[in-house]
């Protein structure tokens, strides 16, 4: 890559970042019940990301 492409790139990703706010829109209603996730074990158990033994799950 050239310094002219990689200036070229850095303006795109530039442009992009400054958009975001214009692009995000509030959660009106995303039906999630909120108060049962209170009390909810919504980890489960630990895992790795890198290790696919530990976050396979077994089939009964």
């Amino acid at each position: 890559m050239t310094i002219a492409e990689a200036q070229a790139e850095a303006i795109k990703f530039h442009a992009l970042l400054r958009s975001l706010p214009d692009r995000l829109r509030g959660i009106e209603d995303f039906g999630l019940n909120v108060e049962a996730l209170k009390d909810a074990n919504v980890a489960g158990q630990a895992v790795s990301a890198i290790d696919a033994v530990t976050w396979q799950v077994a089939v009964p």
